[in-house]
């Protein structure tokens, strides 16, 4: 679908890159507000990222994108950055039209795993002490207010609708591993802060992480945790969770062999230097975290849970409560 839009266009031709009169297309992204696909005439094709409301400013997830591009190691695991408007309200990166998006589980194969997984290794080699950048600040999932789930109040549990309370009752036992969690981050290194499957695009063995916007210093486990999640998340997806089946049932009847997950999981962290086993542990608990959170955005669309994010929210309580068991059998 095509769309005029006066204001990106105005952005756009505040940064230089191209006037109104250069655009064939502009194409809003579904599930990234006023992120848009700008098709110029001349055949290239641009991402453009706009401020809104409650998003940091685009200028601060641009510098972080400028300052990997001056880092040893990073430079091509991150967006080209072509520009920012001198209002700072819009960045321009190139477009990847190119490279593979990834959308599901067939994507995600063991290569991509190992190549996203050698690409946080060159990031979290980027450490505070080694390389004091001041566009990078620290960051972390337990100090931003959508993700602090450690700190989910009474009042809020009332104002959201009953599958979201159900998450949070199912996951009690998490309550206090939580806010260990969250009292033993350390800004250590310098983490992208959001790695999914949607954030990643791949041209055969080289993978580029996009959407920086929570990037900064932090624990390198949370984005281990976070990929680690998330190939689980992409598992689930595959079940074939039949009305009345039991966790054993539909875990049997597995199209997907739990194999292959385990093969793509090692695969990621083979490309990673070796983790203590106390670290494995804290690897697991995060994953945990990141499909808890899962579990509980999709409890917030929800007034009952469907059976998707009831087992989601099963596995996010045993990788949280009982990582020691955990990581063996999935790391």
């Amino acid at each position: 679908m095509t769309i005029i839009d006066d204001p990106l266009l105005a952005a756009l031709a505040r940064t230089g890159l191209a006037a109104p009169d250069d655009v064939r297309a502009v194409r809003h992204l579904p599930g990234r507000a006023l992120c848009s696909q700008v098709d110029l005439a001349d055949g290239r094709l641009l991402f453009v990222k706009r401020a809104r409301p409650g998003r940091p400013a685009v200028t601060g997830e641009a510098g972080v994108v400028r300052a990997l591009d001056t880092l040893p190691g990073t430079a091509a695991i991150a967006p080209e950055l072509l520009a920012v408007d001198d209002a700072g309200s819009a960045a321009v990166y190139r477009g990847y039209q190119d490279w593979r998006a990834l959308t599901d589980w067939p994507d995600v194969g063991p290569d991509v795993a190992r190549a996203i997984g050698a690409a946080l290794a060159r990031l979290h080699a980027v450490r505070p002490e080694t390389h004091p950048v001041d566009a990078i600040a620290p960051t972390g999932p337990f100090g931003r207010p959508t993700l602090d789930w450690a700190a989910v109040t009474p009042a809020a549990l009332a104002a959201f609708p009953s599958g979201f309370r159900e998450v949070w009752a199912r996951a009690a036992d998490t309550h206090a591993v939580l806010d260990r969690l969250a009292a033993r981050w350390r800004p250590s290194a310098l983490i992208h802060g959001d790695v999914k499957h949607d954030n990643v695009v791949a041209d055969g063995g080289r993978v580029v992480l996009l959407d920086w916007e929570t990037a900064g210093w932090g624990d390198p486990l949370w984005d281990l945790g976070s990929l680690v999640g998330n190939l689980v998340q992409l598992w689930l997806h595959t079940l074939r969770l039949a009305p009345g089946g039991t966790l054993e049932s539909w875990l049997s009847d597995a199209p997907v062999p739990l194999d292959e997950l385990r093969a793509r999981v090692r695969a990621a962290l083979s490309a990673y230097p070796p983790l203590a086993p106390a670290d494995r542990g804290l690897v697991a608990a995060h994953a945990g975290v990141f499909l808890l959170q899962r579990a509980l955005a999709a409890g917030l669309l929800a007034e009952r849970l469907d059976a998707p994010s009831v087992l989601t929210a099963h596995l996010a309580t045993q990788l949280l409560t009982d990582p020691d068991r955990t990581a063996p059998m999935l790391l």
